[in-house]
């Protein structure tokens, strides 16, 4: 039998005995700042596609989730600030591989009050970003759950800016 077969075959009988996996968690940024206009929310581009997108990636090595996202805020985007604690909210999406079917993923979003950002930083020559207004970001973005959860990050940002 092959690895691939034997790979495969456990992946099966794990299965039966205690059901299908979870989806897979990745841990991603929203940043956020004060503009001159209001509150701006920071899109990327996507590596692959160049669709519009949060920072996000795989936690490494033990780290929590909201550290994980503190990190991929600085490597794709070169970001500072402070990252919360607790997640804003969740999306998924269906991550697109070179082989096989897609893969679907969840992606807890955690807030990043930006403060500065980096000269250089791990992909800086290799994505656009762009700062908007919440509202704007929400129809950048291609996954809907996405969309919403920063329509809803935009509301809250409504009652914030009253307060300024």
């Amino acid at each position: 039998m092959s690895l691939k077969k034997a790979k495969a075959r456990i992946s099966n009988l794990l299965q039966r005995y205690h059901g299908p996996a979870a989806p897979a968690t990745q841990a991603a940024a929203l940043p956020w700042r004060d503009g001159e206009n209001g509150l701006e929310v920071l899109l990327m581009t996507s590596l692959t596609t160049g669709r519009w997108v949060l920072p996000k990636g795989w936690p490494e090595n033990g780290e929590t989730l909201s550290d994980a996202a503190r990190r991929e805020a600085f490597e794709e985007a070169g970001l500072i600030g402070t990252i919360g604690t607790a997640p804003l909210g969740s999306y998924r999406y269906s991550k697109r591989k070179k082989k096989g079917p897609p893969s679907l993923l969840t992606v807890e979003v955690f807030t990043f009050q930006t403060t500065g950002q980096a000269r250089s930083w791990p992909e800086k020559v290799r994505r656009r970003q762009v700062w908007v207004t919440p509202q704007a970001a929400s129809t950048m973005v291609a996954e809907a759950d996405l969309s919403h959860l920063l329509s809803a990050f935009a509301r809250a940002a409504h009652g914030y800016e009253k307060q300024r």
